[in-house]
């Protein structure tokens, strides 16, 4: 039963990356592209594992971003669902101090110039950052989500993973657009 939901989960991840969704398309009028990013922010946490030493709450999963991101509100949906038994809690940051508390943070373009800066404030901590922006080599980010012909796409900085004691799959990195 496990392997089936496993593969279940992966066929969705596949679905909403490949292309079957395209911001903008008519066979996807009713998902946004606040809407798409928070599914694929989903399918990044489920298929990342961290260190049990990095893991403060057994009971739930801290995914953070500004309180004036573009995904606020899109990412309140993720509040009622779960992953490995911990419920993902959303928290809206309003002082740097809070990146502390967090498993997932979602830097958006508001923010990309500050990415080095909260790098740092993270002290490699395990967490998995994901920034809304195509260029992410020399700041240390692990995903990096962009917006190309109407589709949106991700790339994945593996060493900036391992630096911080996170596991990406091996099945997220097949369908990544670039793997660094």
């Amino acid at each position: 039963m496990r392997v089936y939901s496993s593969i279940r989960q992966l066929a969705i991840a596949i679905c909403l990356i490949t292309g079957m969704m395209t911001v903008g398309s008519a066979r996807a009028h009713s998902v946004n592209e606040s809407q798409l990013k928070v599914a694929l922010i989903y399918n990044f946490i489920l298929f990342t594992e961290w260190p049990a030493s990095a893991i403060k709450d057994n009971k739930n999963l801290t995914i953070c971003a500004k309180a004036d991101s573009e995904l606020a509100a899109s990412l309140m949906a993720l509040e009622v669902r779960s992953i490995r038994n911990r419920q993902l809690r959303i928290q809206s940051l309003t002082e740097p101090a809070d990146y502390t508390h967090c498993e997932v943070l979602y830097i958006d373009g508001s923010d990309r110039t500050r990415v080095s800066q909260i790098e740092k404030k993270l002290d490699r901590k395990s967490v998995l950052t994901i920034l809304s922006d195509e260029d992410f080599s020399s700041d240390g980010a692990i995903i990096a989500l962009s917006l190309v012909n109407g589709r949106i796409v991700f790339d994945v900085n593996v060493t900036a993973a391992q630096n911080v004691q996170l596991v990406i799959s091996s099945k997220l990195l097949r369908l990544a657009r670039k793997v660094q």
